[in-house]
């Protein structure tokens, strides 16, 4: 098999593959004889009817387009691999002349590969990366998150009022507007963080200010809250909700106090300076097996800013399937 490859244009080449006559006769001949062995020829055994017969039963041209499908198919991606190039779509054939005994047999293709990028400076790249090991800083940060994560609540002050980033447990009545009860939305106790898009914000604006006993009366148009957690599932069910909102308390986070009886009652370590070791090497850790991959993601980063080329339209085309048929099937999953 010989190939030759053309230079088209919009990154597109043509391939031209040749097989010789020797191989073309081959698969012509073995190709006879599969068919003498696939089908019943009435007056002659399985497999011994001879080509004349076969040319008559199936037609001259089956075993040729026979041959000459199995020749296309089979040499193209083997053309492919031996000229080096690389598809980004599918080949374009054309319709391929058949195949003839005692000749060689040439066929061609086009296909868009993907283009010949050049950089536009070969200097090195700098990039930024966090420095190795564990600073005080990161180990004061994943601590505070260790004490973020086992935090309290305790009441404020009676006179606290209602802010915007407040947590406040509230007793909420919830009707439609048929006056029904929304047994999603009403609750006895209820701890909220307002802005934190539980409630939409049209709720938090009149809760907001309020003091502990203080109560709100208001609707919600449920079209305009439709992106809050809580009232989502209430679209086309009911237009508006309204609301009775008591505040049963103003609340306040607190936060453990680092000690070392904290440290060993509640996470396991022997006292502070323990802890912050610990900590420290599981962030040293951490750094010791993504900084590389985050090493090459800014150099490449930085590498493709050098290249000036467009995405070949069967890339992007690819590229957006695969990203619908991955969101698509993360709704799936998500039911």
């Amino acid at each position: 098999m010989e190939t030759k490859v053309e230079a088209l244009q919009d990154n597109k080449v043509k391939v031209t593959v040749t097989v010789d006559a020797k191989e073309v006769d081959n698969r012509i001949k073995k190709a006879y004889k599969d068919f003498a062995n696939k089908y019943n020829f009435p007056g002659f055994r399985k497999g011994k009817a001879p080509r004349p017969i076969i040319d008559n039963a199936l037609g001259a041209e089956a075993v040729p387009a026979s041959v000459t499908d199995d020749i296309v198919n089979g040499c193209y991606p083997l053309a492919i691999d031996s000229c080096d190039l690389y598809p980004v779509g599918e080949p374009e054939f054309g319709e391929p002349a058949l195949v003839e005994g005692g000749k060689p047999y040439e066929f061609s293709f086009e296909v868009e590969c993907k283009p010949t990028c050049e950089l536009s400076d070969y200097e090195p790249v700098e990039v930024k990366l966090p420095a190795e090991g564990a600073s005080e800083a990161e180990i004061d940060q994943q601590i505070e998150a260790l004490r973020d994560y086992y935090h309290e609540f305790e009441n404020a002050n009676a006179n606290t009022k209602v802010k915007a980033d407040s947590y406040a447990d509230l007793k909420i009545a919830a009707t439609d507007e048929n006056g029904e009860d929304v047994s999603a939305l009403s609750s006895e106790s209820r701890m909220c963080l307002m802005g934190s898009g539980m409630f939409p914000a049209a709720f938090d604006e009149q809760v907001i200010g309020l003091k502990k006993g203080q109560t709100a009366s208001f609707s919600v148009n449920v079209e305009d809250a439709k992106d809050a957690t809580l009232m989502a599932s209430l679209e086309g069910k009911t237009k508006t909700v309204n609301f009775e909102v008591e505040v049963l308390a103003v609340k306040k986070q607190v936060l453990p106090e680092l000690t070392d009886e904290w440290v060993k009652d509640t996470l396991g370590f022997d006292d502070v300076a323990d802890l912050r070791e610990r900590v420290a090497d599981s962030i040293k850790e951490q750094k010791e097996d993504v900084l590389p991959r985050m090493k090459e993601n800014a150099c490449l980063i930085e590498l493709a800013k050098r290249l000036d080329v467009e995405a070949p339209a069967a890339v992007q085309e690819q590229t957006e399937a695969k990203l619908l048929q991955d969101f698509f099937s993360q709704l799936q999953n998500q039911g």
